[in-house]
């Protein structure tokens, strides 16, 4: 059902957040109640909670107004329940039970930030990972780039606490569609697009997803609508001079670097260490 509801998340506040369902243009939903139900982690015990949805104000959907909310981080990755009763538009009706996790993330000039504090990702690019892989890295404190990103990995990359970034290029799917689908997952951090997939994504899409495009030593600095930019480094390459002055979070990858999960933060450690110290990046990869 995440492919036919936007989850837009408002007011991250200490004390309150609000949390927003609407049925995408096209969807046969129709009306929606239920409750949020939680938090909970897999890592400490909680008491839960239910927080009711209702109708908004503009009848634009559904909200429900979650009270000293638990945000996810890697180090807790809380999740709420979202337990709908959802009718469809031919009658029918049905119950869904969909995790979702709330964050606050956001670039703040050329940082990222995690609950106001600054934060660097450091991880490797790893297709595909197992349930035992996210494991591994989160016990090494390690994000990871992955390509094949279907619905169990950003699931349990989000109960486990893994940050992600998500390559979205060569997806053949509506990439407004895509990104809009990655916001029910707090772990998904950033999602990767190409240049003609940037120019897709519709001003109407509710942005709950940082964007990155990617880009190599030799280019000039992008313009665009983009969140954050990654440059891609061969073997002694540095970062152009643009990386040092960039208005927008700029993340390294070298590309021509082997790595296993547990060597990857000694990797990206070293690939910091030499890009410094006329560089400080948000994130460095392997």
């Amino acid at each position: 059902m995440q492919d036919s509801l936007d989850l837009i998340v408002t007011e991250r506040t200490e004390n309150h957040a609000r949390i927003l369902l609407a049925a995408r243009a096209g969807s046969t939903i129709g009306d929606i109640t239920g409750v949020v139900r939680g938090p909970y982690c897999e890592f400490t015990k909680t008491l839960t909670a239910d927080f009711h949805f209702k109708a908004t104000a503009t009848g634009g959907g559904v909200e429900a107004l979650v009270m000293e909310p638990c945000y996810w981080t890697a180090q807790m990755p809380f999740w709420y329940d979202l337990r709908l009763k959802v009718k469809t538009q031919g009658g029918t009706e049905r119950e869904e039970i969909l995790p979702a996790g709330i964050k606050r993330f956001n670039c703040e000039g050329r940082n990222l930030r995690l609950e106001s504090k600054r934060i660097v990702l450091r991880g490797l690019r790893f297709d595909s990972p197992t349930e035992n892989d996210l494991r591994i890295a989160r016990n090494c404190e390690t994000a990871l780039w992955v390509t094949n990103s279907g619905e169990d990995v950003c699931q349990m990359a989000s109960r486990l606490g893994v940050p992600l970034i998500i390559d979205l290029r060569g997806n053949d799917l509506a990439v407004n569609n895509v990104v809009r689908q990655l916001a029910w997952y707090p772990a998904v951090f950033v999602v990767l697009v190409s240049t003609d997939q940037l120019a897709e994504l519709g001003s109407d899409s509710p942005r709950q997803t940082f964007v990155a495009i990617i880009v190599n030593a030799q280019d000039h600095e992008p313009s665009g609508k983009h969140d954050a930019i990654v440059i891609e480094l061969s073997g002694g390459e540095r970062p152009p001079a643009w990386a040092a002055t960039c208005d927008k979070p700029v993340i390294a990858v070298r590309i021509d670097v082997a790595s296993q999960i547990k060597s990857a933060r000694a990797g990206c450690d070293r690939l910091q260490a030499e890009l410094a110290p006329e560089l400080s990046l948000a994130g460095y990869f392997v």
